[in-house]
């Protein structure tokens, strides 16, 4: 079984994607890998960084992303500003400002 608690933190940071929000992400894994957002379940859900342990972190660039309200993007708990079409504009908003061209998505839940 591969270490759960491998250090492959690469960069964690906030950016703002409204007037109202902030977003956190965490980027884990190789700088120079395969790109793929992790999608948390939800709504109200949070990152789960055990879905690292699914990938070769030496292969990929996991993108994980706090959703509006949830986790420790800000305000916690904030509605105002919060639905499904926003959440594609914060990832598309990320993907520009991490100058990423390509991305893969992984997901489950909702």
């Amino acid at each position: 079984m591969k270490n759960l608690y491998n250090n492959s933190l690469i960069e964690s940071n906030y950016i703002r994607v409204s007037n109202i929000h902030k977003v956190y992400y965490e980027i884990h894994g190789s700088k120079e890998g395969i790109p793929v957002f992790i999608i948390h379940g939800g709504p109200g859900g949070g990152s789960t960084y055990i879905l690292k342990e699914l990938f070769d972190l030496n292969k990929f660039k996991l993108i994980f992303m706090d959703q509006r309200g949830v986790g420790k993007s800000l305000p916690f708990l904030e509605l105002q500003e919060n639905n499904t079409h926003t959440l594609v504009d914060d990832i598309e908003i990320l993907r520009k400002h991490l100058k990423l061209n390509k991305i893969h998505l992984f997901g489950g839940s909702w």
